[in-house]
């Protein structure tokens, strides 16, 4: 090599020592790198041939007379890279020391940052460059260790094939190992630790040298502003190509495997065989020696330092928030495959049904074939099709030798599809897909690491477009640059949490072949789709598996595809799957053992929201009085007690209950564990885990003995133990918060933060995790950080106070106070109102102020005022108040005397609240609201009612087009009840889930919404209206389809006090009014409200004297004379009232029951067959047949009668009990007992009613 282009000196300071072994083409490279961009100190090269076969010689020879600093050596045999290295440093001149592969290419400005850390760095021993790829990705930019465990376990390069501009490569710091590809060191301290250690046969030597110098004190560290290529480790990678290249191609293997079948051979073929065989067998040895290579130098490296090495992966993946699988490739490929099926990867069955829509197939077919590497098979069940996808499927089926088609000529419905797959399979998973979605990178691996718990039942992903939590709101493809990047950015932000939960959506839910075998198939009555999912994983739970959202895992659906293209009302499908399930779950369980698991399921996930909403002291008592008390052989009971011990600090009360627990094994011995570690007896603790972890260390035992090492001093010993947890359990909550408490000790807080938000996390609903991450939540950046991940906590888990009250504090220290008033509404909506929380409550709404109209919406005629009255609603008015918030833009309420908490929690929701004096006037209450609104239009509202946000757009949409119009609208009231014996009662049908309650609901219709105009008031003290000065006005009132759910009449005993203040009032109107005839029959109704019958018969009469054909006095009357036991009366009346109206169902029932008790029920039974034939879904005609047939002694027909009731969740004991009190009042009581002993006979019964029927001796 000739020129100028190398400095000179008499004396370098640098040695460039370059062990080379063949390769001559790499060296020259290499050479020309350094010519090109030499150091820019003087520096000598010193190249030693390790007995190289090729020209190499000549080559060197070639440039050391270009150049006297170029100095070749060379062995006579091939020492190997160790020993290379070390001939090349004894014959340095320099200080320093620089050891580079041939296969490498400095680039410019690569050696400056190197010499400058070294040189004014003592406690720097080595330093390395970045090694990059000619691709630009990383090769080397730090090495680390990860499962120390693994006897295969080894160094691995962090970050490797990263892009060389990514941020996590671009951090100079300390590591505990550097590839000797490039290294820089001082000449004197590398004689001093001995060189490289030549008994490691190429490989190991460079990790060996790296902890002899931090041995002797000194740091090993990387250079991320020094950037030179490699090629990597040719030499073996050659030998392999060559061998590969020998062979023939793919076409000719197969194609000689067939002759080498056949009878005859011709010799070429035979030859052709035989370099075939003996090339696949120099493979082999390659590989046989690598691996006996690898065994030998590991061994030698492991009995030097294995008390040195600590694992640091999970160290720099925290601080540079990068997950471990995208950190360690290679190394998570594995532990994937071994987590999900014990060492070998197992087989997924993707079960994918269709019915049409080709479009979605096409696309959910081409994701998988893009982004699932796992093993798997596709069963594709083609329910009907005609717009040709099973033409389409067929060609698929042909392509793809893991595609099987199933075909239906007619559409089999959503379960049954699935399970003609499920028994097609042969995977040991099983993965129903519905095929308008689209997966992306590591979805099926994702949610295949889930099934590491064994006590894991059914996994599903987090998506865009689906019911429940599993729906993330926070998705922007655009801003994120499509869907890929977006769930690969997701799948890293979210890297091993799980959510559990109990209903996993069936659009894409993984199972174990395991748990089909234990519950069985779909149930195929849920026909073409919705809640069969729901009832699957129902099932899973009552086994005591666990179902879980990975939540690390993003696929995009498009939603309802098939209902949609095959047009299928949803709704009503919906609507019937409901009723279906209510009707399966809700029938009385015979089945003693399946009544414990729903009783023991039940009691927990009570437990569990409770304890959620911060009432731990009523989760201990439901645990104890519904849990202890029914199940005392129940192990979950026990462990779910000691958890809210353990949680609250009681480590002593955890460890009582748990030792009264049936099961000392499992779960209850490792929480006695934890409960022994919390309490201080750190020995019994020990002692315990060691006894338990017999059979294996899981990471909950880790994590403990973590903990026992960190409270004992050994910090290294916790530091390990919570690393061995997070190779168990790579989500472990309180491996990680360990780990931050560590960092904490250690004067780390940055370390401490990233560690504590990892266990948040994962476990966001721990308060002691949730109080470690806030106490850690210190600047600005923190807590943006910390909001995003609380506001993410409480998407998952929306009925934990404890996360709503960390949301409302982060977003005050942001200075977000209008942000955090949503969440204080929502937390006293949502929760027990806890002690001084409305005063810190109000000081926000003091800093934002009271609702205001906004001008824009004022203009335009559409803003809204709600006007109420109100008087000690303080348990009614959050839910109230935070469900018509978002419909009206100012709130007034009229308050007449409120002594409880209704004016605090009014004002904290922006209301203006006006203190109003009672007179008695509901009408006047009423006006003083109207009086204030400043809105276009008019809501009028109670606290005990609510609108949907179903309704939501509807409400918008309603005043937005009625704007500036002189309309009012009339709205039916849904007033929900636990009787069903009320006139024009009606059964919840599912339409409203979040607000249905009790055992149905009568309607009432009022005028709710009117503009806001003077000449509009209410009217009447009591049952107040404004329908007449809307009427005089002559405004129409059409009637809007917006319910309004009322709540009032569930509570009997405020019900009854407001019947008997409505009765007051109504004397009161009564007299005021001359006895005008509507006051007289409101009063009339007020009296019977309250069991004044005689008074209330008197009314009514006068009633009908002024609308003798009045069928509602008729009925009352006829329910007043029944109640007194004048049935003869009561029976003429009622058929008065059916006579004035067409199918009176209740006057007829009531008419029955007269004939009951006047032993007139011979003909009863036609009656009802025909009653119940015009009204199918009024149950009381059902329960008035059985009733009839136990009068007549026809118990079979009666008892079957009252199962139906019973399946559809009827609850009739009362009913049962008042036609008995009838009976007896009629002189007929041992009618009465036969039907109460048929009603017992199923289970329906109240004690009140037996004792009633008792003989006088046994009465008390």
């Amino acid at each position: 090599m000739r020129g100028n282009s190398l400095p000179h000196c008499s004396q370098p300071l640098v040695s460039i020592v370059i062990p080379v072994h063949n390769q001559s083409a790499f060296t020259r490279a290499c050479l020309a790198s350094l010519v090109a961009n030499p150091p820019h100190v003087p520096f000598e090269i010193i190249v030693v041939d390790d007995a190289s076969l090729d020209d190499t010689p000549a080559l060197l020879s070639a440039a050391r007379a270009g150049d006297s600093r170029i100095r070749p050596l060379r062995n006579d045999t091939n020492l190997g890279f160790a020993a290379s290295c070390n001939c090349g440093a004894k014959a340095a001149h320099g200080d320093l020391l620089l050891f580079l592969n041939n296969d490498t290419e400095v680039l410019i400005g690569w050696f400056a940052p190197l010499y400058e850390l070294i040189t004014q760095n003592p406690s720097i021993g080595i330093v390395a460059p970045k090694l990059v790829f000619p691709d630009n990705t990383i090769q080397h930019c730090g090495k680390v260790w990860s499962n120390l465990n693994d006897q295969l376990s080894q160094p691995h390069h962090i970050y490797y094939r990263f892009p060389a501009d990514h941020a996590a490569v671009n951090k100079s710091r300390d590591y505990q190992m550097l590839t000797g590809a490039c290294m820089l060191m001082r000449t004197t301290e590398f004689m001093d630790v001995g060189g490289f250690d030549e008994s490691y046969l190429n490989g190991w030597e460079d990790d060996d040298l790296c902890y002899a110098y931090q041995s002797r004190g000194l740091r090993v560290h990387y250079c991320a502003s020094s950037t030179v290529i490699h090629h990597q480790s040719k030499t073996l990678n050659e030998r392999m190509s060559g061998l590969e290249r020998s062979l023939p191609d793919v076409g000719k293997l197969q194609e000689l495997d067939r002759i080498m079948a056949g009878d005859s051979v011709a010799p070429h073929d035979i030859d052709t065989a035989r370099q075939v065989q003996a090339t696949f067998q120099a493979m082999e040895r390659e590989l046989i020696d690598a691996r006996e290579k690898f065994a030998r130098n590991r061994s030698h490296f492991m009995a030097k330092w294995s008390r040195n090495i600590r694992r640091d992966d999970l160290h720099y993946c925290t601080l540079d928030n990068i997950p471990l699988n995208q950190a360690l490739p290679d190394l998570q490929l594995a532990r994937t495959s071994e987590d999900a099926s014990g060492g070998i990867m197992q087989l997924v069955s993707i079960v994918i049904l269709t019915r049409n829509r080709l479009d979605v197939t096409k696309d959910c077919l081409a994701s998988i074939q893009r982004h699932t590497p796992e093993p798997h098979e596709i069963i594709l069940i083609d329910n009907g099709s005609t717009d040709g996808t099973v033409e389409w499927l067929r060609g698929q089926v042909a392509a793809n030798g893991n595609y099987r088609l199933l075909e239906n000529s007619e559409n089999r419905g959503f379960s049954a599809g699935c399970n003609q797959g499920i028994l097609s399979a042969n995977g040991q998973y099983v993965l129903l897909l519905n095929n308008d979605v689209v997966v992306t990178p590591g979805w099926l691996g994702g949610m295949l690491e889930c099934f590491a718990d064994p006590a894991v039942g059914i996994v599903g992903p987090v998506t865009n477009n689906i019911s429940g939590v599993q729906e993330w709101p926070w998705v922007n493809y655009e801003a994120a640059g499509g869907l890929i990047p977006f769930a690969e950015k997701f799948r890293s932000d979210n890297r091993y949490r799980r959510i559990p939960v109990r209903r996993i959506v069936g659009f894409c839910m993984m199972f174990p072949m395991g748990l089909v075998e234990q519950i069985g198939l779909l149930d195929e009555q849920f026909g073409s789709g919705n809640f069969e999912d729901d009832d699957y994983c129902l099932r899973a739970v009552l086994e005591g598996y666990r179902n879980v959202i990975a939540g690390d895992v993003f696929i995009h659906h498009v939603g309802s595809a098939s209902f949609l293209g095959n047009r299928i009302d949803y709704t009503a499908a919906m609507l019937k799957n409901q009723a279906l399930f209510n009707d399966k779950w809700g029938r009385p369980v015979v089945d003693a053992a399946q009544a414990k698991k729903i009783i023991c399921l039940k009691t927990l996930e009570k437990a569990e929201t409770l304890r959620r909403a911060g009432e731990k002291d009523a989760a201990v008592e439901l645990l104890l009085q519904e849990g202890l008390r029914q199940l005392p052989d129940e192990p979950r009971i026990y462990t779910a007690l000691a958890g809210i011990f353990l949680e609250a600090g009681m480590a002593s009360d955890a460890l009582d209950v748990l030792r009264e627990s049936p099961e000392q094994g499992g779960l209850t011995a490792v929480m006695m564990a934890q409960a022994m570690a919390d309490s201080g007896m750190y020995s019994e603790a020990a002692q315990l885990l060691d006894k338990i972890s017999l059979n294996g260390e899981s990471a909950e035992i880790l994590a403990i003995r973590g903990q026992l090492y960190q409270s004992l001093g050994d910090r290294q010993a916790a530091s390990k133990a919570y690393e061995l947890a997070l190779q168990k359990d790579p989500g472990s909550a309180e491996a990680y918060a360990g780990l931050a408490l560590l960092a904490m000790e250690a004067g780390d807080p940055e370390l401490a933060f990233a560690l504590a938000e990892r266990a948040f996390r994962s476990k966001p609903a721990d308060s002691r995790v949730r109080s470690q991450f806030l106490t850690l939540v210190s600047d600005s950046d923190k807590i943006k950080d910390a909001v995003r991940r609380t506001d993410e906590a409480r998407h998952y888990f929306p009925d934990d106070s404890g996360c709503a009250f960390m949301h409302v504090d982060l977003l005050l220290r942001q200075g977000r106070a209008g942000d955090a008033l949503q969440i204080i509404e929502q937390i006293l909506a949502g929760f027990k109102l806890q002690e001084g929380f409305l005063e810190a409550a109000l000081a926000v709404r003091e800093q934002v102020g009271p609702m205001v109209i906004d001008p824009g919406r004022q203009g335009r005629g559409i803003s809204v005022s709600l006007c109420m009255i109100m008087k000690n609603e303080a348990a009614n008015l959050p839910r109230c108040l935070a469900s018509l918030k978002p419909l009206v833009d100012e709130i007034i309420i009229a308050d007449t005397g409120s002594d409880d908490a209704s004016r605090e929690i009014a004002r904290v929701f922006g209301a203006q609240v006006l203190e109003t004096a009672w007179t008695g006037d509901f009408s006047a209450a009423r006006n003083v609201s109207l009086e204030h609104a400043s809105g276009n239009w008019i809501l009028v509202m109670d606290a005990d009612e609510v609108i949907s946000a179903v309704d939501y757009g509807a409400f918008r949409q309603l005043v937005e087009s009625s704007a500036g119009k002189p309309v009012a609208y009339t709205l039916e009231t849904r007033n929900y009840t636990n009787r069903v014996d009320l006139e024009n009662w009606r059964a919840n049908r599912g339409e409203y889930p979040r607000e249905e309650a009790g055992r149905g609901w009568m309607p009432s219709d009022k005028i709710r919404i009117f503009p806001n105009l003077t000449a509009i008031r209410f009217e009447n003290p009591i049952h107040e209206m404004v329908e007449p000065s809307i009427r005089r006005l002559g405004m129409a009132d059409p009637r809007a389809e917006i319910p309004v759910h009322h709540f009032g009449y569930l509570d009997d005993d405020r019900q009854q006090r407001k019947l008997e203040y409505y009765y007051e009032l109504g004397k009161k109107k009564l007299e005021e009014s001359g006895w005008a005839p509507h006051a007289i029959v409101e009063l009339a109704i007020q009296a019977a409200g309250i069991k004044h019958y005689d008074e209330a018969i008197e009314l009514w009469q006068r009633a009908l004297a002024f609308d003798p054909n009045s069928s509602l006095a008729f009925f009352n009357l006829g329910h007043c004379y029944l109640q007194k036991g004048l049935f003869r009366e009561g029976r003429q009346a009622c058929q008065r009232a059916i006579d004035l109206k067409e199918n009176y169902r209740e006057a007829l029932v009531n008419q029955m029951i007269c004939d009951l008790c006047l032993g007139e029920e011979g003909q009863l039974v036609v009656s009802i067959e025909s009653a119940i034939r015009r009204n199918p879904d009024y149950p009381i005609l059902l329960l008035m047949r059985g009733v009839v047939y136990a009068v007549l002694g026809k118990a079979d027909e009666a008892r079957q009668d009252f199962q139906s009731l019973l399946d559809a969740r009827v609850e009739f004991s009362k009913f049962i009990h008042e036609v008995a009190l009838k009976l007896v009042m009629g002189g007929r009581r041992e009618t009465a007992i036969s039907l109460v002993y048929c009603a017992g006979l199923s289970g329906v019964s109240l004690p009140e009613t037996v004792q009633m029927l008792a003989p006088e001796s046994e009465a008390p």
